[in-house]
Parts: structure tokens; sequence; C-alpha cells
């Protein structure tokens, strides 16, 4: 299995995980975007790698 990217979370990111602005899903979730499991978006690099960005910008904690 090819490794995720892991991206350096945004200044927007950044102010939306401070507000609360994620939720909690499971990892075997299919995005209704591209039709990829949860576990195949890119994660977050640390400190924030139990983050997880969707294809429509979601951040989630799976």
């Amino acid at each position: 299995m090819p490794l995720r990217p892991r991206p350096v979370p945004t200044a927007e990111q950044l102010a939306r995980m401070d507000a609360g602005d994620m939720y909690r899903a499971g990892g075997d979730v299919v995005c209704k975007h591209c039709g990829k499991l949860y576990y195949d978006h890119p994660y977050f690099a640390e400190p924030y790698e139990w983050l997880t960005v969707i294809c429509n910008g979601d951040i989630v904690k799976l």
C-alpha cells in the first residue's frame, strides 16, 4: 500500500481545528466525491497526524 501524503495544515485549516470544525468518522466510510475509503485520504503531518482531510475539505478524526 503506498504511503499517503502528509500535508501541513494551512492557516485556514488550523483555525477550523481550533474552532472545533471537525468530526469523527470510521476509516471504512466511502468518500462521496472519489469513492475511496477515508483511510486512503491524506492525513496531516505531526503534530496533527491523527486528523485526515477528505475530498470536500472536511477534517475528520478516524
